[in-house]
């Protein structure tokens, strides 16, 4: 190389066929002429940049003119083009870009997509940098089905605040022929070391919005669009209260207005728990006072009082634990339209919900219940060292026992606002209400026996086997129910006999399996079978089967529409992951696969090829919609397709999968991070 030096040690000149090395990026470039004028201030002509090793050249950013000013940590290029593997495919007449850490406003790289909805989509994000605390996003798009979108985002930052507001707005849909959009918001306060709000709102302007213009990537459309905000105080020794309000917003058109959920307007809620006098005697108490309302019509609302005072006395050694505990569940409502409450009467013929029930009448406004739960829980533990063969291990037997007794409380004339059934799990076998919520207290006179047993490898910590198997008895037939009469699963005097099992077989591969076997239906009503694969290198294999029967009858599912009654119902495979094929290039994907009704749930498969520089991958997917329309409950499909070029230290081309893969392949994590 050679150099023109200008005005002595002033700092200034020129210099031909340079090369640069950035170790921080890491990058590298050349210049055919390098124009020093300051210290802060110097130009290029023939430029190139690329995050790629001497010796490599897949990508490089070449401009005519450059110009890099480190006092305002702005750089320019001009006739800049980028070019992958020979091959030049994007071009600006004129770019600027930061120089160090510091925000600059400019447009970001554009992504683009295809949904089978939608069809093409292209963006071209626009970034402002207002403030160091906020900021904002300009982000037009473009549909070829359906029309322009603009994309907005707004983010900041305070002392006791960060928040985010985004929201769409298609001014015209080329297909619906209306205005369309969402808007979200989320908000989380710190006002003192004590107090503190969250606030999540939602709201979209038709029941496929989501589905419309979610992404390519994006998660099928959901039920509800939630929304919610929540004060909170933490007052130490008297506990924590909180303000709570919230609200769904309908995005299912099959759900009529008489069956809206309910929602909170607001409720005030108290939690507290102490050691009497360091005693070991733990008082505890929840409490909720709440004015329950919903968006539909004929449903019946109300005014709650809950308060759920406890006494507990946990012991914890290293034999093991026992806990027995006390607990009042009281219930005060005043309700507003009782009439529509069709399940407080078994004689009345409209049992449907939303219909007026002509044996009741307005005057049943007041409930209550009062109910004790007395519960008692414990378990020890047993272990010893054992050898098989030349192997040694550690083998534990670890039993558990848990009584509760509750007295049946007939509670058909109260509403169920925010109860639901739990699912039957291990875990279900441990808890002391069938139902979630405040709404219902189960009757029980009940004992769960379980074990857990588990040969742990002394020499690498590996568990080679592991089972856990447990049963409930009752002793007293379930009476309490959603509405309507109690299910042959309640009325039986065993649950399901519930069984795990699972084994490291190496430090690559593992197996699992489960299941629920029903004694009074003599069937299994659950069952799981997976093998992994997982060599903690991003090459990965899931394979896994599922099976469950019918939740309220016990039965075998007939083939039905998706999202209809049966939803309890199960029986899928699930293959997923990324494994290699040659030379560097990845295969990723996942298909799951309804046996139940012969049809395709989900999949995607694609390649991916990642280098030291740039990482590529393309991806298909194909998945159903939970609505197809509102006179449907079939689903629709769609069909995606997703393309990306990370080009490393410069930026990425396209929407990132990343995210999208960690949450839909297990074990899967992006070495990117």
């Amino acid at each position: 190389d050679t150099a023109f030096i200008e005005g002595g040690g002033s700092g200034r000149g020129v210099y031909r066929n340079t090369q640069y090395i950035l170790p921080a990026q890491p990058a590298r470039g050349t210049s055919r002429l390098t124009y020093v004028d300051s210290s802060t201030l110097s130009r290029y002509e023939t430029f190139t940049y690329t995050g790629c090793p001497t010796g490599n050249q897949d990508w490089v950013l070449h401009a005519s003119k450059a110009k890099i000013n480190k006092d305002t940590g702005i750089g320019s290029a001009q006739n800049m083009w980028l070019e992958f593997k020979g091959v030049p495919f994007l071009y600006t007449p004129y770019m600027s870009f930061p120089t160090d850490n510091r925000r600059q406003s400019g447009f970001l790289m554009p992504s683009f997509g295809y949904t089978g909805q939608s069809g093409v989509n292209l963006w071209a994000p626009y970034y402002f940098n207002l403030a160091p605390n906020y900021d904002y996003t300009a982000t037009p798009g473009y549909y070829n089905k359906r029309g322009f979108i603009l994309r907005n985002e707004f983010r900041y930052m305070t002392d006791m605040s960060k928040g985010i507001f985004t929201g769409d707005i298609v001014p015209q849909d080329e297909t619906t022929h209306t205005t369309r959009g969402k808007i979200s918001f989320s908000d989380n306060t710190q006002f003192s070391e004590k107090l503190n709000s969250s606030v999540n709102i939602n709201w979209l302007s038709d029941y496929n919005y989501q589905a419309n213009f979610g992404g390519p990537l994006g998660m099928n459309s959901s039920t509800w669009a939630a929304s919610q905000g929540r004060l909170n105080y933490n007052a130490d020794e008297f506990g924590g209260f909180s303000v709570m309000a919230n609200n769904f917003q309908n995005l299912n058109p099959t759900i009529g207005s008489s069956s809206q959920p309910y929602a909170y307007a607001p409720a005030l809620n108290h939690s507290f728990s102490k050691n009497l006098a360091d005693s070991g005697l733990i008082l505890g108490s929840t409490a909720q006072i709440a004015n329950i309302r919903t968006n539909g019509t004929a449903q019946t609302t109300a005014e709650r009082f809950v308060m759920r005072p406890n006494l507990s006395y946990p012991v914890a050694a290293p034999w093991g634990f026992f806990k027995p505990k006390a607990t009042l569940a009281f219930n005060q409502y005043n309700l507003n339209n009782p009439q529509y409450w069709a399940g407080q009467n078994t004689s009345c013929t409209n049992t449907s919900a939303g219909t007026t029930c002509s044996s009741l009448s307005n005057s049943n406004t007041s409930q209550n219940f009062a109910i004790p739960i007395l519960s008692m829980d414990t378990g020890t533990y047993f272990e010893r060292e054992t050898n098989f063969g030349d192997k040694a291990y550690l083998s534990t037997i670890e039993p558990r026992l848990f009584y509760v007794y509750i007295p049946y409380t007939n509670q058909n004339s109260i509403p169920v606002f925010d109860s639901s059934s739990y699912d039957t799990t291990y875990y279900q076998l441990f808890r002391e209400n069938w139902y979630t919520g405040y709404d219902r207290v189960s009757n029980a006179n009940d004992v769960t026996a379980a074990v857990t047993t588990k040969f742990i490898d002394s020499t690498n910590g590996l568990e080679r086997f592991r089972a856990t198997v447990g049963n409930r008895a009752y002793f007293s037939g379930q009476q309490v129910t959603l509405g309507g009469t109690p299910t042959s699963y309640q009325s039986q005097g065993y649950s399901n006999i519930v069984a795990d099992f699972g084994s490291a077989i190496t430090h690559d591969w593992s197996f699992y399996s489960g299941g629920q076997y029903n004694v009074s239906f003599a069937s299994i009503q659950r069952a799981q079978i997976g093998l992994i694969y997982n060599n903690r290198k991003n090459q990965i294999l899931n394979m896994a089967y599922r099976y469950r029967l019918d939740q309220t009858t016990g039965q075998i599912c007939n083939t039905t529409a998706i999202d209809s009654g049966n939803s309890s119902c199960l029986n899928a495979t699930d293959l997923s992951g990324r494994l290699p094929l040659f030379d560097n290039w990845y295969g990723i994907g996942r298909w799951q696969y309804s046996l139940l009704n012969n049809i395709t749930l989900e999949s995607y498969f694609g390649i991916e090829k990642e280098t030291c520089c740039w990482r590529f991958a393309i991806l298909g997917r194909h998945y159903l919609n939970s609505i197809a329309s509102s006179t449907s409950t079939t689903g629709s499909a769609t069909n995606s397709v997703f393309l990306q070029l990370e080009l490393k230290g410069f930026s990425v081309l396209g929407d990132q999968i990343d995210q999208f893969l960690e949450r839909s392949i297990t074990g899967y994590r992006y070495s990117g991070y």
